[in-house]
């Protein structure tokens, strides 16, 4: 249990981190909880409340004005 919950996840960040820097490592970070609940939802057959897709949604917009901030930044470097 422990290999599959900890030690594969965290290796497989950090050699991310490595790969893409740590911004970018940190905002594709966020989308864990997303993922997360859509594969409880898929394998599972777990029930998508309206509460837990407003969450995901407002995560997702996170990301992208996230994204979208730090691409601007980067151009105007």
């Amino acid at each position: 249990m422990i290999v599959l919950s900890t030690i594969i996840p965290v290796t497989t960040f950090l050699a991310g981190l490595e790969r893409i820097g740590p911004t970018n490592a940190a905002m594709l970070s966020t989308l864990e909880p997303v993922v997360t609940v859509l594969l409880a939802a898929w394998l599972f057959q777990e029930k998508l409340g309206l509460v837990v897709l407003l969450g995901g949604g407002l995560i997702l917009a996170a990301v992208i004005l996230l994204t979208r901030s730090e691409l601007t930044k980067n151009a105007q470097r």
